[in-house]
C-alpha cells in the first residue's frame, strides 16, 4: 500500500511505500518520498531495504534473521552464527563465550566483565544479563531474551 500526503494545494508532498514479501509479514522496503514544485521533481527522504536470511535451520526458518540492510548511506550487513546470535552488525563484531555470554564488542572500551556481563559506567542490565539503558539509548527485550524495542534520545527531542 502507499500513504500519501498532500499540501493546502492538494499537491503531493509525501508519499510512503512499505513492501512486505512473499506474505510473510515482514518488511522488504520502505520508501518515503517528496514531491516539489511544479516540475513534480521526486525525492527520496528515507529508502531502506531489507533482506532476510532462509532461516539456518528449517525449524527456525520463522525467526528469519536480517542479513542486510540498506539506507540512503549504503548497505550494511549482519551475520549469525549456529546460535543465531548476532556475530557482526555494521562491520562491528561480536563475540561469545562458551555459555552464549557476549564477552567482547569490537570497537568500544569495556572497563570490565564479571562472568556474567560486560560492565561499562553508565550501561545497566536486566536480571538476564540483557543490556536495558546506555547513553540515551533504552532497549526492551521480550520473554525469549530477543530485543523488541530499541529507543534512541536525541537532543532536543
Amino acid at each position: 500500500y502507499t500513504t500519501t500526503d498532500a499540501d493546502k494545494y492538494y499537491s503531493l508532498t509525501t508519499s510512503s511505500s512499505p513492501c512486505y514479501g512473499n506474505g510473510n509479514g515482514r518488511l522488504d522496503y520502505l520508501f518515503v518520498g517528496t514531491t516539489q514544485g511544479s516540475s513534480g521533481a521526486h525525492w527520496a527522504r528515507l529508502n531502506l531495504n531489507y533482506s532476510y536470511d532462509s532461516g539456518v535451520y528449517p525449524e527456525l526458518s520463522r525467526r528469519g534473521n536480517v542479513t542486510r540492510h540498506y539506507d540512503n548511506s549504503g548497505y550494511f550487513s549482519f551475520s549469525y552464527d549456529s546460535q543465531n546470535r548476532l556475530t557482526n552488525a555494521y562491520g562491528k563484531s561480536y563475540l561469545y563465550d562458551s555459555a552464549g555470554r557476549l564477552t567482547d564488542y569490537e570497537g568500544f572500551g569495556y572497563s570490565s566483565y564479571d562472568g556474567h556481563v560486560i560492565k561499562k559506567s553508565g550501561y545497566t542490565y536486566d536480571a538476564n544479563g540483557n543490556l536495558i539503558s546506555r547513553a540515551g539509548r533504552t532497549l526492551t527485550w521480550n520473554h525469549e531474551n530477543r530485543l523488541q524495542y530499541y529507543y534512541q534520545i536525541k537532543k532536543g527531542s
